[in-house]
């Protein structure tokens, strides 16, 4: 766990991952997002769904859900700043902690495959040096991969045979996932589920265990379906499954990697960044090796697991898409994202090539496991040892692209001048919305959002990438009365200039509404124009 842990500092700022809010009060995109929708959900008061707040596109409210917080850790930072008055940002720390999980689960992996004390602890270090893992920055949600290396663990266990409590708790922990993120539920719901079928089939999972513990796992993330809010209609669908795929050779191809400096994403369609699963040199190498030697034990280790071999190339196969690209020749169109059911599980994992992540670090443990029994304790420590090298020296690359996108951009336009101003009102209501204007203003509305969320302030027209009222609708209302929806006795109203134009808000600006006008954006009241103070230089 400590060279996890080092591995995380020696990728991300110290601020980043201890949580400060001078790194994370100014960021950027999806991480801001979540952000948002964690600071409002903390200051609002408990309501049912759990993750419902009024403060988020208010009036109406939403859940957080739709801005990709970590539930778990949002419930637990708002009962954190319920207790202390404290609102600590959590992201970091989970960062901070995937590294360290990964290389602990790893390490246990390996131990209770018999690999040697000295031997899992250098190969623990390749589950957290896989591409795939160390990219995950961003979506921080899917950074937390140490759950499918868990699951992997338990997943060795419970085929070995353990008490019913053992098995029931994996079961519950598995279901809370889906507080976490759809998406590592389903691959730990499949890895679970695989192992109480071949545990089953080597008799060390009895039938009853086996249906209590499905029970237990369902009943358990229908409870947390239903506590994120998503109510009867379910996990949220949207489009884009043949786009958001892994490309056939996108797990072999250097990208990110000194052997081919200029090779960041293969891609065959614009999303395909979402399927890099490049597995690193050093990983190929092991299981070049593997294979080379240990092609039985392979073949014996698909036999006799049948259910999560089955599993593991069910996951891979989707990770591919319908549509299936290697580099950018298009190889098959099958389109089955089309037929009844397959169309609500596409919906819903509209996402397929993050699919692939739990075959590459099953892969890593095979593959060490079989070598270790091919050679002396002394060659295989030092095959293992060199694999490890050459394969944090190969990503080099990919520490630089994840660090530009850890450091913090340039202020939004009109930071300094609308900060000060938004703590005097009760709420700040933006026109447009977050997907009505130009991409442009789009920094500089999350970045207003966030300081009205820092001092629990409601806001509107944050991006959940959910339903909510559309643009011409919402342009109607506020033209209606420009502080349509706003649930306070003294709203800010931020009109983006350029995203609204120049003669929308000519007509905005009656005798019922005050404004200032700043570079980029109005600021509108109901009864006094807010003072802007240039800021001195």
């Amino acid at each position: 766990m400590a060279l996890g842990a080092t591995m995380a500092f020696f990728l991300f700022p110290t601020a980043m991952l201890l949580g400060f809010h001078s790194h994370w009060d100014n960021v950027n995109g999806d991480v801001a997002t979540g952000l948002v929708g964690f600071y409002e959900f903390a200051q609002d008061r408990w309501r049912w769904p759990l993750l419902y707040t009024l403060n988020l596109d208010a009036p109406t409210g939403t859940t957080i859900f739709f801005t990709d917080p970590n539930g778990i850790l949002a419930v637990v930072g708002k009962l954190f700043f319920k207790t202390t008055g404290i609102l600590y940002p959590y992201m970091g720390i989970w960062i901070l902690a995937s590294y360290m999980l990964n290389a602990g689960f790893g390490y246990l992996i390996l131990k209770h495959l018999g690999v040697s004390i000295l031997a899992a602890v250098a190969g623990s270090c390749l589950f957290f040096l896989l591409p795939a893992f160390i990219y995950r920055f961003g979506h921080h949600t899917l950074a937390g991969q140490f759950v499918i290396v868990a699951t992997i663990y338990a997943y060795l266990r419970i085929t070995k045979g353990v008490n019913n409590s053992e098995i029931y708790a994996w079961a519950f922990a598995v279901g809370t996932l889906v507080f976490v993120t759809p998406y590592l539920f389903a691959m730990c719901a499949a890895l679970f589920l695989a192992a109480l079928i071949d545990g089953y089939r080597r008799s060390n999972v009895t039938l009853y265990q086996a249906a209590i513990g499905f029970v237990v796992l369902i009943a358990t993330a229908a409870f947390f379906v239903r506590a994120a809010g998503l109510g009867s209609g379910g996990l949220p669908k949207a489009g884009g499954f043949t786009d958001w795929s892994m490309n056939l050779l996108s797990p072999i191809w250097p990208q990110f990697s000194i052997l081919l400096p200029n090779e960041t994403i293969l891609k065959g369609t614009p999303g395909q960044y979402e399927g890099f699963n490049y597995l690193g040199m050093g990983v190929l190498s092991l299981a070049m090796i593997a294979l080379a030697t240990g092609y039985r034990q392979f073949s014996c280790t698909i036999r006799g697991r049948p259910t999560l071999a089955i599993a593991l190339g069910g996951m891979a196969i989707y990770s591919l898409s319908s549509v299936v690209y290697a580099g950018q020749v298009k190889l098959v169109s099958l389109h089955y994202e089309t037929l009844p059911v397959l169309s609500e599980i596409t919906g819903v994992f509209r996402v397929p090539g993050r699919f692939f992540w739990p075959f590459g670090y099953v892969l890593v443990a095979l593959s060490i496991t079989i070598i270790a029994r091919k050679m002396s304790p002394a060659v295989f420590l030092a095959v293992l040892s060199s694999a490890v090298l050459i394969q944090f020296v190969e990503i080099a690359p990919l520490y630089n692209h994840v660090r530009a996108r850890a450091a913090l951009e340039e202020p939004a336009k009109d930071k300094d001048l609308v900060a000060p101003i938004i703590p005097n009102y009760t709420e700040v209501r933006i026109f447009p919305g977050f997907l009505c204007t130009n991409g442009g203003d789009r920094r500089a509305i999350l970045t207003f959002q966030m300081v009205a969320a820092l001092h629990g302030l409601p806001v509107n027209g944050a991006y959940v990438n959910r339903g909510g009222m559309g643009c011409a609708e919402h342009q109607k209302a506020v033209l209606a009365d420009p502080f349509a929806g706003a649930s306070t006795s003294n709203p800010l109203l931020i009109i983006f200039r350029k995203s609204a134009g120049e003669e929308m808000s000519a007509k905005l600006i009656g005798a019922d509404i005050q404004c200032s006008a700043a570079p980029t954006v109005y600021l509108c009241a109901r009864d006094k124009a807010p003072p802007i103070k240039t800021p001195r230089t």
